[in-house]
């Protein structure tokens, strides 16, 4: 039987970092417990969640915030300047 260790999976997780992909590390560990988590119940195989205790040892990923228009105002000119464009558009 093939067992994955949790220092493989952390390897792999720190080259997909180094290229500067923290959210795609993070999501690809999100991925990898859901799996563990599937997959154990289904085994009589005395391996552990490999995923346990990596968050930790990841660099911690903050979402980023997105630019909004919250002045009613200002709105309403984004919506007037997407219909002349439109209109111009053909």
């Amino acid at each position: 039987m093939l067992e994955i260790h949790s220092m493989e999976l952390l390897a792999a997780l720190h080259k997909v970092e180094e290229r500067g992909a923290v959210e795609t590390a993070d999501r690809v560990l999100m991925l990898a417990r859901q799996v563990w988590e599937y997959w154990l119940p289904t085994t009589t195989s005395t391996q552990r969640n490999i995923t346990e205790g990596l968050k930790a040892r990841l660099t911690p990923y903050r979402g980023k915030s997105f630019a909004a228009i919250v002045e009613p105002a200002r709105f309403g000119e984004l919506l007037r300047a997407m219909k002349q464009y439109k209109d111009h558009a053909g």
